[in-house]
């Protein structure tokens, strides 16, 4: 019993580990409007303003996996300078 409750807290304790690869969505799947906003990108987020619906993500931010094409992304790197605004 302990043998497997250690491997589920290992396995569990992994599964925070995987890298998220997202790709890009053509310009046409802009149901969110970020390509009218990637001049903003290399900014600091402080000196911009988006929508109150908008999902402004740090650095290690939790966030769902549920795809929202109509949500807008924005993250921010540990200084605060925007490096993706993207649909989703």
């Amino acid at each position: 019993m302990r043998i497997w409750f250690f491997c589920m807290i290992g396995i569990l304790g992994l599964m925070g580990c995987k890298e998220e690869v997202v790709e890009d969505l053509p310009q046409d799947n802009d149901v969110c409007g970020a390509v009218a906003l990637q001049d903003l990108v290399g900014t600091p987020i402080a000196e911009a303003s988006f929508d109150e619906s908008a999902r402004i993500l740090s650095p290690n931010s939790v966030v769902t996996l549920d795809h929202r094409p109509d949500r807008l992304n924005v993250t921010h790197d540990e200084d605060g300078i925007i490096t993706r605004i993207y649909c989703g």
